[in-house]
């Protein structure tokens, strides 16, 4: 071993043989894949995808700012869970459209509520036999709603 223990510096590290530094820090590589700790925020960090398995990089605000939270208090060595599903509202002329998902997702099918079109309807996006994210158009407080549903 090479490193500083007896020194007592705090800043000081440890090396393996191999040359990697260790530390008497626990950590359980189970409860990394399972719940990733960001310790991390912005547009540089990936977060996992809860759809479909992959990590997707965001420039969303309201995710930087929310993941900034998250990155301080797994710092603080807090256990949280960070599940973040993306929201965008649109206006498109005097129709205010709300779309709940992942940007980037894969879909395999869309089941409508509604006729495209009409003042109201839903699009509804699948992937395999899971709804994996929604459109919603017309509705004032719907997405809410749904959105809350997709989190449980």
């Amino acid at each position: 071993m090479i490193g500083h223990e007896e020194s007592g510096e705090l800043n000081a590290l440890t090396f393996g043989n191999t040359g990697i530094p260790i530390s008497n820090i626990r950590f359980s590589l189970y409860q990394n894949d399972i719940m990733s700790p960001i310790l991390a925020a912005g547009s540089c960090t990936h977060y996992p995808s809860f759809m479909h398995k992959i990590k997707v990089r965001t420039d969303d605000i309201k995710y930087n700012i929310e993941s900034g939270f998250y990155a301080a208090m797994n710092m603080l060595d807090k256990q949280v869970e960070f599940r973040y599903i993306p929201m965008t509202p649109l206006t498109i002329g005097d129709k205010k459209l709300y779309f709940v998902g992942e940007r980037e997702q894969p879909i395999t099918g869309v089941i409508y509520k509604g006729k495209v079109g009409s003042d109201k309807w839903v699009a509804f996006f699948t992937y395999g036999d899971e709804i994996c994210g929604f459109l919603t158009c017309g509705y004032q407080n719907l997405h809410i709603y749904l959105l809350e549903a997709m989190k449980q």
